[in-house]
């Protein structure tokens, strides 16, 4: 072996396969906490819902209030969690549910459509948007103000 090369080092895993429900025809875990506290998104024979599975393995639905379609995206240690839904005419909104069950709709100024996607211990939302020309663009909300906008 050549000085300077490391050589790879195999590492023992534990696949834990899990389903957001039993009736979940496909299921997306989309981020994890420090705890152990996972999130994602499945989908049923009828529509797409968001999970919170607990580092225990219980599994809780998160379906925002009066939306067609639900996926969480995010969440930091605090429980905090971010995604998107769909309002009852297909609209995409981005939205925060904090750790007693309120959620609050995201939606970037002259936006088409808006996803949270990550979220900090701070309350940092990270996300994209897509405007009326169609392009794709990110996000960073601080204190409930966009502070930065980037083109993806």
């Amino acid at each position: 072996m050549k000085a300077g090369r490391a050589r790879p080092v195999a590492l023992n895993y534990t696949f834990v396969s899990f389903d957001g429900s039993p009736d979940a025809t496909t299921t997306n875990a989309q981020d994890i906490n420090a705890l152990g506290v996972a999130v994602g998104l499945y989908r049923d024979s009828v529509t797409g819902h968001g999970f919170v599975r607990a580092a225990n393995g219980a599994i809780k639905t998160v379906d925002v209030p009066g939306a067609s379609e639900t996926g969480v995206l995010g969440i930091n240690d605090l429980g905090v969690i971010v995604g998107y839904y769909a309002d009852s005419s297909g609209q995409l909104h981005g939205f925060k549910r904090n750790s007693t069950g309120a959620f609050t709709t995201i939606d970037f100024p002259g936006a088409v459509t808006t996803f949270g996607s990550g979220i900090n211990d701070h309350g940092d939302v990270v996300g994209s948007y897509v405007d009326a020309a169609g392009t794709t663009h990110g996000f960073l909300l601080i204190g409930g103000k966009t502070q930065l906008e980037l083109l993806l």
